[in-house]
């Protein structure tokens, strides 16, 4: 059975059901190949998937350098399609652009947090796990191997 987590962030409050299995796991090359090398700081424990999205800053700015506009948008809407946001009374389900953009007009910090706890609900035992670590590392050989 899937799972919906619930919390409030800046005032608005973020519903969000678990991704399929497929999906998520249909999701995760792409994640993996923008965000693997910034979650760097998560493999080697300087940082924990716990903390806010200020700590986190840096990782979400080097994850976003390898995205192109309209990959963004698209990897972002995938991330949040399972989520509903109730704001000043207004509910968005999060299912294409325009919902996105009503439930988060003039505040793109509280989608960025919305988002980092939509990728914890669904991913967060994954931040964790070997697999994580070997595809760290895998990205950094192939970096270095590119280098040279």
């Amino acid at each position: 059975m899937l799972q919906t987590t619930q919390t409030t962030i800046r005032g608005i409050r973020i519903m969000t059901e678990q991704l399929r299995p497929m999906r998520s796991f249909s999701l995760m090359p792409k994640l993996l190949k923008i965000v693997g090398p910034a979650l760097a700081p998560l493999v080697t424990g300087e940082i924990s998937v716990e903390q806010d999205i200020e700590v986190l800053f840096p990782v979400l700015v080097s994850a976003l350098e390898r995205l192109d506009a309209d990959d963004a948008e698209q990897l972002l809407g995938r991330i949040l399609e399972s989520t509903v946001v109730v704001r000043e009374g207004n509910k968005y389900e999060l299912t294409n652009e325009d919902q996105i953009n009503a439930a988060f007009t003039g505040d793109l910090k509280a989608m960025l947090e919305a988002t980092w706890f939509v990728l914890k609900a669904n991913y967060e035992s994954f931040f964790d796990a070997d697999l994580l670590k070997t595809a760290a590392v895998s990205q950094e050989a192939e970096k270095a191997s590119l280098s040279s």
